[in-house]
C-alpha cells in the first residue's frame, strides 16, 4: 500500500476489513486529502499517523501483540516499528487475550497484570533462542516492596523468557513477599531465570507464591538467592 504515493483519496468505509493496518500507510498519509477507515474490523495497535482517522472499528474478535523496547516511547502506538518503552504501560493498554512482546533490554518493576489474561514474554516466545532470556532483564529499584509481579485474578496469564536480576525486598512488612504473586489465578510461569534475589521479612516469603491458584511452573532456574523462610515456591 505504501507504493500508492499518488493517491489523494483513500476511502475504505464498510468493507469488513480485518487484521492490522501496515505501517506503510504512513508513507501515503501526508499526501492524502481524504482518509476514511470507518466501520471495519481493523485491530489495534494502529500506526500513529492514522489514529485520528481510524473511526469506529469492531474489535471484539481481535487479539493483539504489543511491542515493548527500551528504544520506544509510551506515546507510540505499540507496534513493532513504534514500540512502547515500559512494560506496565503495555499492560495498561492491553486487553484480555493480548500478547506483550518484550524486546531485549533492562526494565524496572514492579508490574501488575491488573487481573488481565495476558501473555508477557521476551522474543524467546518467537524463536526459543535462550539468548533472549539472558538479554531481557527485569529489575527492581525499590526495596520497599512486597510483590514484584502480581498476576492475581487472572485466568490464563503467562510469564515466559525473562531474567529476574537483583530483586531485593527489605520492606519489613508482615505479609507475604514474592517476586511473582498469584492469588485466585491460573497462570503459566516458564523458561525464566531468577538470579541474585533476596527476600526477607517476618511473614512468608517465596520467589513464586501461589494462593488458591492453579499454576504451571516449569523450566525456571534459581541461582544466588536467599528467601526468608526458605521457600523458592510457596503457597496453598
Amino acid at each position: 500500500i505504501g507504493n500508492l504515493t499518488n493517491l489523494s483519496v483513500l476511502d475504505l468505509n464498510n468493507n469488513y476489513l480485518s487484521g492490522h493496518i501496515p505501517e506503510s500507510i504512513c508513507d501515503l498519509s501526508p499526501n492524502l486529502d481524504v482518509l476514511s477507515l470507518d466501520f471495519n474490523h481493523l485491530c489495534p495497535p494502529y500506526p500513529g499517523c492514522v489514529e485520528d482517522e481510524i473511526g469506529y472499528q469492531e474489535t471484539s474478535e481481535c487479539q493483539y501483540t504489543w511491542h515493548i523496547s527500551p528504544s520506544g516511547s509510551n506515546s507510540n502506538s505499540g507496534t513493532e516499528g513504534y514500540p512502547f518503552s515500559t512494560i506496565q504501560h503495555g499492560i495498561e493498554v492491553a486487553s484480555d487475550g493480548d500478547t506483550l512482546l518484550v524486546h531485549p533490554g533492562s526494565y524496572y518493576g514492579p508490574f501488575d497484570f491488573m487481573g488481565k489474561n495476558l501473555v508477557l514474554g521476551s522474543l524467546y516466545l518467537l524463536e526459543a533462542n535462550e539468548s533472549y532470556i539472558d538479554s531481557t532483564i527485569l529489575l527492581n529499584s525499590d526495596t520497599n516492596l512486597s510483590v514484584f509481579i502480581n498476576v492475581s485474578l487472572t485466568a490464563g496469564s503467562e510469564l515466559n523468557g525473562f531474567t529476574f536480576q537483583n530483586i531485593v525486598f527489605n520492606s519489613g512488612i508482615d505479609e507475604p513477599q514474592a517476586i511473582i504473586y498469584a492469588e485466585d489465578a491460573s497462570t503459566t510461569i516458564i523458561n525464566n531465570q531468577f538470579d541474585n534475589f533476596y527476600l526477607f521479612n517476618g511473614g512468608e516469603s517465596a520467589v513464586i507464591y501461589c494462593e488458591n491458584s492453579v499454576s504451571l511452573i516449569n523450566n525456571n532456574i534459581f541461582t544466588n538467592g536467599s528467601v526468608g523462610n526458605g521457600y523458592v515456591l510457596g503457597g496453598y
